[in-house]
């Protein structure tokens, strides 16, 4: 038998296959780092906007004065959630806002009313003889304020957006011959003559809000018009709207912009009979039903305008 043996050095290949694992490791640790800080970098400069859009909104003033950004710059994942935050926050200082205001308006409007009602309740208790005569006025003054409060509340609602309109056909034509016919016998009380021109007129709109703002139309006309005037109404077809007419000799041109207004009287600290809350509500009654109001002055005239009513369509029943 032969036996063959062969041998060969090692040390020089196990110091190669040594190295290889090293470089093997430290190459994949690298890389594992590497990984790790680019994926940190990415989500940080991913979620950069999304930080800065959290720390605006911390720091957010509730007093109005700033509103939450839509939150448009933020990743595709990220801004539907950023803007429903956002339309949340807004909403929420939305109505912060008119808390505030009616408790702002509630407290300046009813001071002198209720000084009123404590001097006559105070002259009604020193002098009994004509606690009759006092108490009359007194109840007028309470009434004045209980009108303040419930404009101001149903204010309140139809800004909240607590009045939903409920849209129905009706006739144009024939809700404003009603409250003009409401309104005929106030205004012949005044020296006032109605002069109405209608025509039919079938349009979608909640019966009930339009109602309530045609009579503060036809009520403001009346009771601001000066004795004597003949008030004019109008109702056209194409396209759908209406217009009251009256004449208007205290206004000036620069006064359209504020006739809207909470509480604006044409005198400066005027405290008349009128609250000042009529065509404000007016106005919040428009947006409600998303229908257009405008004023117009020509030649002493006050010309006030509601249009953007939706025709009924063809297929719809008119009655």
């Amino acid at each position: 038998a032969l036996l063959l043996v062969v041998a060969e050095e090692r040390e020089a290949l196990d110091s190669l296959e040594d190295r290889v694992h090293r470089i093997l490791l430290a190459g994949t640790v690298l890389a594992l780092a590497l990984v790790l800080l680019l994926t940190t970098w990415s989500i940080r400069r991913a979620l950069a906007p999304l930080d800065a859009f959290g720390r605006a909104v911390a720091e957010l003033p509730l007093d109005g004065s700033a509103r939450p950004q839509p939150g448009d710059d933020l990743p595709n994942e990220l801004a539907p959630v950023a803007g429903k935050l956002a339309a949340t926050l807004e909403r929420l200082l939305g109505a912060l806002d008119r808390e505030r205001r009616f408790s702002r308006d509630l407290a300046h409007e009813l001071r002198t009313p209720l000084a009123e009602a404590r001097l006559l309740a105070d002259l009604a208790a020193r002098q009994p003889g004509a606690a009759g005569g006092h108490l009359v006025q007194l109840g007028a003054a309470l009434a004045d304020m209980a009108g303040i409060v419930d404009g101001l509340l149903y204010l309140a609602r139809i800004e909240a957006g607590s009045e939903r309109p409920q849209p129905e056909p009706l006739d144009l034509a024939a809700l404003l011959a009603v409250q003009a016919e409401r309104c005929r016998a106030p205004a012949a009380a005044r020296g006032l003559g109605w002069e109405l021109h209608t025509e039919p007129c079938w349009v979608l709109a909640d019966a009930a809000l339009l109602e309530r703002l045609l009579a503060i139309l036809c009520d403001n006309a009346v009771q601001h018009a000066p004795a004597g005037d003949r008030l004019l109404a109008y109702c056209a077809c194409d396209p759908p709207s209406l217009w009251l007419d009256n004449a208007a000799p205290q206004l000036a041109a620069e006064d359209l912009p504020r006739l809207d207004e909470r509480f604006f009287h044409r005198a400066a600290g005027s405290h008349d009979a009128h609250a000042g809350l009529g065509l404000a509500l007016a106005r919040a009654l428009a947006d409600a039903l998303g229908l257009q109001l405008a004023f117009t002055l020509d030649a002493g005239r006050l010309r006030v305008t509601l249009g953007g009513f939706a025709p009924l369509p063809a297929d719809a029943p008119s009655a």
